[in-house]
């Protein structure tokens, strides 16, 4: 893929991203003469009738969902062999940005009001079947005035299948995974909440709640230890906020 290249009414503008189910491009359709972003999936995914069956289910899931924080799904077409997904173009930067840049906790009221609006967005599409995942900051993006929009909805199971470790633990990010994540379980709803409960955390402390120099002793800490107690780290943090936030990071799912 290039800039200028043209993929049936869109012309390719820049590549604005690329992970395991593949590139993002900003694009252009000439006919509706607006802005888009197309992701162009990954052969591996393309190329395998079972992958490409879940990716196309996945994508109707996620264009059923009709939410302000979901970032929707506008098309999805094969041409030359290779799957894309078409989205509105969100320009501004993801989470995970916002927080390298704050190096520490972010303000308690922001905290609180991307949490709560990534909660009502999940609750959408749970009740619409759909499990996302793989919830992280990554996957959070804020546009220019602050307004968070979750992308990739229940894609990540799909991206796990490049990497036999991922393949084991059912796809996602370690550090978010919940404990049945980790155990490589079939997992619903409440694998989400578990990750919204981690990244709440990082947003409040500037740290993971789950921390290790490897892999092992991350998964190990998942499964196994409680974090450090949001106030011994944040005294400023209520009472009920902390008591969410523990009840988000709970090991037994119930």
């Amino acid at each position: 893929m290039q800039a200028g290249q043209r993929i049936r009414d869109y012309v390719l503008v820049e590549k604005v991203g690329q992970g395991g189910m593949g590139e993002v491009w900003s694009a252009f359709h000439e006919i509706l003469e607006r802005q888009v972003a197309i992701k162009a999936l990954a052969s591996h995914i393309s190329e395998d009738p079972s992958l490409r069956k879940r990716f196309l289910q996945e994508a109707r899931s996620q264009a059923k969902i009709q939410h302000p924080r979901v970032l929707s799904v506008m098309d999805a077409f094969q041409e030359g062999g290779v799957d894309y997904l078409v989205m509105p173009l969100v320009v501004g930067h993801s989470l995970a940005d916002r927080l390298a840049e704050a190096r520490g906790p972010l303000p308690l009221g922001e905290a609180l009001r991307l949490a709560g609006d990534v909660l009502d967005a999940l609750d959408a599409a749970h009740r619409n079947g759909i499990i996302h995942r793989d919830v992280k900051p990554a996957n959070l993006m804020l546009t220019g005035d602050g307004v968070v929009k979750i992308l990739d909805f229940g894609l990540a199971k799909l991206a796990g299948t490049t990497s036999a470790a991922r393949k084991e633990t059912g796809g996602g990010t370690l550090a978010y995974m919940s404990p049945e994540q980790t155990l490589g379980e079939d997992v619903d709803g409440r694998a989400d909440l578990w990750s919204l409960g981690v990244v709440l955390y990082e947003m409040l402390t500037g740290l993971k709640p789950f921390r290790a120099d490897r892999d092992q002793g991350v998964l190990y800490a998942i499964r196994n230890t409680d974090p450090v107690p949001l106030p011994a780290l944040c005294p400023e943090v209520p009472a009920a906020l902390a008591e969410l936030a523990g009840r988000l990071l709970a090991k037994d799912p119930a």
